[in-house]
């Protein structure tokens, strides 16, 4: 084979995986999305892998929390239009609610 060939071969590869890597950390970066709108989270149970980010977005025209019951995560504070995001560390069941509104409550699912 002539080192022309083994040359191009070699790039082939090298880019087709530099590329999947790039499409594969693109697909993981993105967080998933709950919106928080009328005193009520947006979806009442999400389900995500470990190590998948979840972002809240407040859309509501009060500030509120993201606050796990067994205080495994806390956003604290997030104001009128910002948002907060989570990056999952273990797998289980996280119930969470708002510390200003007990009443709004969700549940994070981490397989």
């Amino acid at each position: 084979m002539s080192l022309l060939k083994i040359n191009f071969i070699s790039f082939f590869i090298a880019s087709t995986l530099s590329f999947c890597v790039l499409a594969s950390d693109s697909k993981e970066s993105t967080p998933k999305e709950i919106s928080i709108g009328n005193m009520s989270f947006s979806v009442s149970t999400l389900t995500v892998k470990k190590g998948e980010s979840v972002k809240w977005i407040n859309n509501d025209l009060v500030p509120h929390t993201v606050t796990a019951l067994d205080k495994s995560f806390d956003s604290q504070t997030i104001a009128p239009g910002k948002t907060w995001t989570y990056r999952t560390k273990k797998t289980g069941q996280f119930p969470y609610k708002c510390e200003f509104h007990p009443s709004m409550k969700a549940s994070l699912s981490v397989e």
